[in-house]
């Protein structure tokens, strides 16, 4: 780890942890479906690195990536040319959800990938420099020599807007608490100095 680099917390680490030793066990999911190393390694696997305007695309066991724009024609003239088995990314704060609706709306199959893991396989090669083409490659290579080898776990269907329910229920009930504290002292601020004489 370089001084740079910041700590990985204990909780990211044990969740981290947690599911890739569920996904080596090969446990099903909810949805009751594992994808295993057959059924991956035989197709042409992606790894996209998304920004905020561009989507840079590296393809597994090919050296070079393609630049495109990301919005669903740029994307949708991309899957259509393509044709990829298995997509992989890592969440960019919400720049990947055109991304994740064109590869749902087509059943290809995708996986979010998560930072460290990249950083960390990004390290045990001994790549020290970082670029978005350089990041596309390396979720490609990432996810046809690590994901393929112990599986992927397929997402489920409403698993996107259930997050974002929940996200937005956090939010609202963020508020509400920050409301009833002010209230609370309002009336402590309200009732100090009345009851002081």
């Amino acid at each position: 780890m370089s001084i740079s680099d910041p700590p990985a917390s204990r909780s990211d680490t044990r969740t981290v942890g947690w599911a890739r030793a569920r996904i080596q066990s090969g446990v099903l999911t909810k949805s009751g479906s594992m994808v295993r190393e057959g059924s991956v390694a035989s197709k042409t696997i992606v790894g996209i690195d998304v920004s905020k305007d561009w989507l840079d695309i590296g393809i597994a066991g090919i050296t070079g990536t393609k630049r495109i724009e990301n919005s669903d024609p740029a994307i949708a003239r991309w899957l259509a040319g393509a044709q990829p088995g298995l997509v992989a990314f890592e969440p960019t704060g919400g720049y990947e959800r055109v991304l994740r609706k064109a590869l749902r709306e087509r059943g290809i199959l995708f996986v979010k990938v998560h930072p460290n893991e990249v950083i960390a396989f990004r390290e045990s090669r001994g790549i020290k420099a970082k670029t978005d083409a350089i990041d596309a490659g390396l979720i490609a290579a990432f996810a046809a020599e690590e994901l393929s080898r112990r599986g992927v776990r397929t997402p489920i269907e409403g698993d996107e807007d259930l997050r974002e329910l929940v996200v937005r229920r956090r939010q609202v009930l963020d508020s509400l608490h920050a409301e009833k504290c002010r209230l609370v002292w309002r009336s402590a601020q309200a009732c100090g100095p009345a009851s002081r004489r």
